[in-house]
């Protein structure tokens, strides 16, 4: 039973140790093999290599430092909303699971911008909030998917980046 936040932060440390490893050559996807998942093998992808911001986003905010992979999901968020690269996270449909991974970019750009968006570049930038703006585009289950669409366009809000917060 974890009961410091040395211990937490030391599970933390060896859990995202372990998908090192597995993030594809660009970054945008952590590839685990067969996931049982519904979706299309690529959507799982994402949701592997995104749902980590969850605990990493936090750890960077409360003072943990990571450059490794601080970097690597730098290039991965630049990776994954670039329509030109191969990490291409895609086009979005309504109800489209895609939202869902949404807010764990959202909030971890939200808690720590300063590491994972204000060191992209303006391009960078404009194909992340570009991919992210889907969400005001499309139908979401009328649940907690509509929370995520709010993240996004809080973030878009922090970021001045209101041109984004429609279709």
């Amino acid at each position: 039973m974890l009961e410091t936040k040395k211990e937490y932060v030391d599970e933390l440390r060896d859990m995202l140790s372990e998908i090192i490893p597995h993030f594809s050559d660009h970054k945008g996807r952590v590839i685990l093999g067969y996931t049982g998942s519904k979706y299309e093998e690529s959507v799982a992808q994402l949701e592997s290599m995104v749902r980590p911001l969850l605990g990493f986003a936090p750890y960077l905010a409360g003072g943990g430092e990571w450059p490794e992979l601080e970097d690597i999901y730098r290039r991965g968020l630049a990776a994954g909303s670039d329509p030109s690269n191969v990490d291409y996270w895609g086009e979005c449909t309504d109800r489209d699971q895609r939202f869902v991974e949404m807010m764990s970019i959202a909030l971890a750009l939200l808690l720590v911008p300063d590491k994972l968006w204000e060191p992209l570049k303006q391009s960078e930038k404009d194909n992340l909030a570009g991919w992210l703006s889907q969400i005001n585009c499309h139908e979401l289950n009328t649940n907690n998917w509509q929370f995520f669409c709010i993240m996004v366009n809080v973030l878009f809000k922090k970021l001045n980046r209101a041109e984004f917060n429609q279709c």
